[in-house]
């Protein structure tokens, strides 16, 4: 969830635009930048999409939720929430090279994790594209945006179609 630039990513003709964050501190900050014109909720994702009754036209996880939740129980939530021609994005960074992979599947965590870990759903865009189709969405595809310098990474943008 971002709201960087609410003036140019907001389109003023749509009546909803609404945002979900497990962090109280991520939220307080979205609200800042947002302000009103973006309902902002605090809540985990799959229980949020599945307790909301709205569908949307865009469902957009940028370094979000799809990071950090099983993909098996996000995507089918999020599958229920687009509209006619409603569209999905996922946007995340390049699956890093080095992690360890716990379970071995698509989990990863730091080698040398700090007190904080969190575990991380890294997967190569192909992985998402199938987790997708088999959640029921359609069309999807898939590119990298190279990083401006060596010392940032990748990003990973993901885009499927729900209806």
């Amino acid at each position: 969830m971002r709201c960087r630039r609410p003036s140019r990513t907001l389109r003023p003709d749509r009546r909803t635009h609404g945002g979900v964050d497990l962090s109280p501190m991520h939220v307080a900050l979205a609200r800042q930048r947002c302000g009103p014109r973006v309902d902002i909720h605090q809540a985990e994702a799959v229980a949020w999409l599945d307790a909301a009754d709205e569908t949307y036209d865009v469902v957009l996880s940028v370094f979000g939720a799809h990071w950090f939740t099983d993909p098996e129980l996000l995507l089918p939530a999020i599958r229920r929430k687009p509209g006619r021609d409603g569209v999905v994005i996922l946007a995340r960074a390049s699956p890093q090279s080095g992690l360890a992979q716990p379970d071995g599947r698509w989990l990863s965590a730091p080698r040398e994790p700090p007190a904080r870990t969190v575990l991380r759903w890294e997967g190569e865009a192909c992985q998402w594209a199938a987790a997708l189709i088999e959640a029921g969405f359609h069309d999807v595809s898939s590119r990298t945006v190279v990083a401006p310098s060596p010392d940032r990474v990748d990003t990973v943008l993901i885009r499927a179609r729900g209806q």
